[in-house]
C-alpha cells in the first residue's frame, strides 16, 4: 500500500503537540509494517506468533489460521485469499 501526505498535512502535524506526534509516528510505523494487522484485529482479533517474514492469525470461531506477510504492498488478490481463508469480510484498504 503506497502512502502519500498532501502538503498541509505537515503543516498541521508541527502544530500538534510533541506527544500527540510521537503517538502518531508510532501509529504510522505499525501499519507501515503490516497495514493489514489494524483490519484484521478488527474481525478476527486472535493473533497468534510472529514468524521471520509472516505473522500468524485465527479466526477464533472457524479455528482457520493463515499466514499474513508482513510486506508493506499486500497485492488485493492475496488480501482477499486471506479474508476468505479466515471467513472474514473482505477489507477495505
Amino acid at each position: 500500500m503506497k502512502s502519500r501526505t498532501v502538503p498541509d498535512f505537515w503543516k498541521l502535524f508541527r502544530n500538534l503537540s510533541p506527544d500527540i506526534q510521537c503517538k502518531a509516528y508510532k501509529a504510522y510505523r505499525l501499519w507501515r509494517a503490516n497495514p493489514f494487522a489494524g483490519s484484521l484485529r478488527r474481525y478476527s482479533d486472535d493473533f497468534k506468533r510472529e514468524g521471520s517474514e509472516h505473522s500468524l492469525w485465527a479466526n477464533p470461531v472457524t479455528g482457520a489460521i493463515e499466514a499474513v506477510p508482513r510486506h508493506i504492498e499486500i497485492p488485493d488478490q492475496l488480501a482477499r485469499k486471506i479474508c476468505k481463508r479466515l471467513d472474514i469480510p473482505d477489507l477495505k484498504r
